[in-house]
C-alpha cells in the first residue's frame, strides 16, 4: 500500500502565487460537505472564482480554500484510475475586469473516505499532523481518499500518481506519507516565485 499526500501546488509567475480566488463569501458552509463522502443534495450556486488573465491555469487549480478546483484533463484521468467523485460546474474569471477566462473548471467532491490513520505511530497535536502513519493492516478499496481521521487530507496511491504524471498534469504536489507535516508543504518556495 503506497500512498502518498495530494494537494494543490502552491506555484508562483512573475512573483505572485498562481490562485484561483474564491468570490463566493456567503457559502462557507460548503466546507464540511466537500470533505464528507456523502453525494451533495441541495442545489449549489455557480462557483465562481478569480485569476491573473496572463498566469497559468494549472489541471489542479490552487485556490486557497476548502474546494478543489480541476481541469477537464486531470477529471478525465481521475475517472479512469476509479475514482468516485462527483463535481459542480465553476467559472474563472480575471480579477481584474470581471471577464470570463474559463468555463471547463469544475468543483471536485471525492466520494472516498476510509479510517486508515495509525494513532500510536503518528503524532498529532491540536488538530496538527507531526508524523503521518498509515495502519499496515488497512485496505482501501479505492485509489483516492480523504483521510477519516484528518478529513483535510486526501491520499493518492501510487498508481494514480505515476498516471497524472504520465499524462503531464500541472498543478499537483505528492508528499510522501512519511514527509507529510500539517502546514510544512503549504509553504510557497521563493525559489518558485523569482
Amino acid at each position: 500500500m503506497t500512498y502518498s499526500v495530494f494537494k494543490a501546488d502552491v506555484t508562483g509567475w512573475r512573483n505572485h502565487m498562481v490562485q484561483a480566488e474564491f468570490k463566493m463569501m456567503d457559502v462557507p458552509y460548503l466546507t464540511p460537505a466537500f470533505w464528507s463522502d456523502q453525494p451533495i443534495q441541495e442545489p449549489l450556486p455557480l462557483f465562481m472564482f478569480h485569476a491573473s488573465r496572463h498566469a497559468p491555469k494549472p489541471d489542479n487549480f490552487w485556490t486557497g480554500g476548502g474546494f478543489d478546483l480541476y481541469a477537464p484533463k486531470l477529471l478525465d484521468l481521475l475517472t479512469r484510475a476509479g475514482v468516485p467523485y462527483e463535481t459542480f460546474p465553476a467559472q474563472v474569471r480575471d480579477r481584474k475586469t470581471g471577464d470570463l477566462l474559463r468555463d471547463d473548471y469544475r468543483v471536485f467532491h471525492l466520494l472516498a473516505r476510509y479510517p486508515a490513520l495509525d494513532v500510536a505511530a503518528s503524532w498529532r497535536e491540536s488538530g496538527a499532523i507531526y508524523r503521518l502513519r498509515l495502519r499496515p493492516d488497512v485496505v482501501v478499496p479505492v485509489p483516492m481518499f480523504r483521510l477519516d481521521e484528518q478529513a483535510s487530507l486526501v491520499l493518492v496511491h501510487e498508481e494514480v500518481k505515476q498516471l497524472l504524471e504520465a499524462h503531464g498534469v500541472t498543478g499537483c504536489r505528492y508528499i510522501p506519507i512519511e514527509a507529510y507535516q500539517s502546514g510544512a508543504h503549504t509553504i510557497l518556495d521563493q525559489e518558485s516565485i523569482d
